[in-house]
């Protein structure tokens, strides 16, 4: 295991390692500090790729950072974050294998992320966690909503064809109004044309769950240079 400020070669020595192996959550080691005052996890490792975990003393998840050639790449939170508004929220660091002084910004997991690491969040309510989005996304009787992104409101609206039995969500966007008015477009030009709107309708699929996978991997945003879950620091939802 590693050690806080330590070289990766000074922890072939046992007498140099400020941590041990309390146990394993798959093939991620468990660490707890041999001090009070080894609270967080190290910043190297001593084996070149390794996952390290820190439990909350009720034994549920609280982070996991991962490392590769014994620096420190991801780290994966789950407490409170300005990003959550101060609520505990599962999060990720990206830290690149750079030293640092202070964390990098918070941002959400992507939905591989979220699906690749979520065997190590062990205790945690995962359906309450994630509910806020995919749930959200899936379930049939919500199958409109609104996001505010960047100044543009973005309405996403799935539809049910009846005469071929597919699903196909459709997108509208528009310039987004700081009034009442943010659902309604309503800048139109001297024609009577609606200015910087745009529509656009994805490919149908079977079924209303693979007409939402499609979706969320498409680049919508920035320029489509990002996709639903890259965005989702800052877009809001408004219904």
């Amino acid at each position: 295991m590693g050690s806080r400020g330590a070289k990766y070669k000074e922890l072939d020595r046992e007498e140099n390692r400020n941590y041990f192996t309390a146990g394993h959550v798959l093939d991620a080691e468990i660490l707890k500090g041999k001090e009070d005052r080894f609270h967080t996890l190290p910043e190297v490792s001593h084996r070149s790729e390794v996952k390290y975990i820190k439990l909350n003393p009720d034994g549920t998840f609280r982070e996991m950072r991962i490392y590769e050639n014994h620096k420190l790449r991801l780290e994966i939170a789950y407490h409170k974050e300005p990003l959550g508004k101060r609520e505990n929220i599962l999060h990720a660091h990206d830290i690149n294998g750079k030293p640092y002084v202070k964390h990098p910004r918070a941002r959400r997991l992507t939905e591989e992320e979220y699906n690749k690491y979520r065997p190590y969040f062990v205790g945690l309510d995962l359906e309450r966690i994630n509910g806020d989005v995919m749930d959200f996304l899936e379930r049939r009787d919500r199958n409109e909503w609104y996001v505010l992104y960047k100044g543009k409101c973005y309405f996403f609206e799935a539809n049910y064809f009846p005469e071929t039995k597919t699903t196909s969500i459709e997108i509208q966007t528009w310039k987004a109004h700081t009034d009442d008015h943010i659902y309604v477009i309503d800048d139109l030009d001297v024609e009577g044309k609606a200015i910087d709107y745009s529509y656009i309708e994805l490919p149908h699929f079977p079924t209303y769950q693979e007409a939402i996978k499609d979706f969320l991997k498409r680049k919508l945003f920035d320029n489509n240079t990002k996709t639903f879950f890259e965005v989702q620091e800052a877009r809001e939802w408004l219904g």
